[in-house]
């Protein structure tokens, strides 16, 4: 099977409203992906048990448009309650999203995205393990709709940071997914992934012991900083040499332009059309 190497931004507006697809393809010549969720019910941590697939068909059907000048493809996230999941109460709705996935398969799943905090929250030292078996359980439902269904893992970089609460408790690099992903909250906004202790810290505790894993960057912000497509430039130089030292380099790179996460300028925009153009280019020329 030839490898995908996607690139695409999770844009939303200042009124944090979504962008449309059209738009921001337009604006991205090499964007080919996007990201959308089901939110949970406002102050709530997670959703009760709710029929997913239609939800999920109105999220992606602006993604999945015909009409849009390239063929894309979309990762939805929910945030499902892990006791409802654990008792059954998601079953038939998660046998149901399945099949539309079958029908539907440029869209991809990522149950609870960065999940360590809030399952800290509620399951304290048992976090990572709880998560690892909702996943499962959750995988292993979605796949009795399609056997072939993919489900993502998006971890968050701050709980790996330092002596964060998801290096403490290694069941979180047990958590057996089809795509493992990050979400990278900026800790020095002028600095690279290369030098971001929590982003080093996720590889380090979940992919060190698994060299051939399909992973990316699913949600990459860049807040607000006087070089900050300066510091998108080094990345996406740092990302070309990646190629050359690792075997198997990220397959996704999302980034983030939102309220609260850096909403970016003209000036970050060229540089990450930049940035797109090689991480693309550059994971192609290894695979070819």
């Amino acid at each position: 099977m030839t490898r995908q190497y996607r690139a695409g931004v999770h844009r939303r507006t200042a009124g944090d409203d979504p962008v449309e697809p059209s738009v921001t393809l337009r604006r991205f010549p090499a964007a080919t992906v996007g990201r959308e969720s089901v939110p949970p019910r406002a102050g709530r941590l997670f959703s009760a048990p709710t029929e997913l697939s239609g939800r999920f068909a109105t999220l992606a059907e602006p993604w999945l448009d015909p009409r849009l000048p390239r063929r894309c493809s979309l990762y939805i996230a929910y945030r499902p309650d892990p006791d409802a999941v654990l008792a059954g109460g998601w079953a038939a709705s998660h046998r149901d999203l399945g099949r539309w996935l079958a029908r539907n398969p440029r869209v991809r799943v990522i149950l609870h995205p960065e999940p360590e905090r809030d399952y800290l929250a509620v399951h304290r030292e048992r976090a990572g393990a709880v998560y690892a078996r909702v996943f499962a359980t959750a995988r292993a439902q979605i796949r009795e709709g399609w056997p072939e269904a993919p489900l993502a893992y998006c971890a968050g970089t701050a709980p790996f940071a330092g002596v964060g609460s998801a290096r403490r408790d290694g069941a979180w690099g047990e958590v057996e997914a089809d795509e493992y992903l990050v979400d990278v909250r900026a800790e020095d906004p002028a600095a690279t992934l290369g030098g971001h202790e929590g982003f080093q810290g996720w590889r380090e505790c979940v992919l060190a012991h698994r060299p051939a894993a399909a992973w990316g960057i699913a949600g990459r912000g860049f807040p607000a900083h006087p070089e900050r497509a300066a510091t998108i430039a080094r990345e996406a130089r740092e990302l070309a040499g990646d190629r050359a030292g690792s075997a198997n380099p990220a397959g996704v790179y999302l980034a983030r332009s939102a309220p609260g996460g850096g909403m970016l300028d003209r000036a970050a925009e060229d540089a990450l059309n930049d940035l797109f153009g090689t991480f693309v280019a550059a994971r192609l020329a290894t695979v070819g």
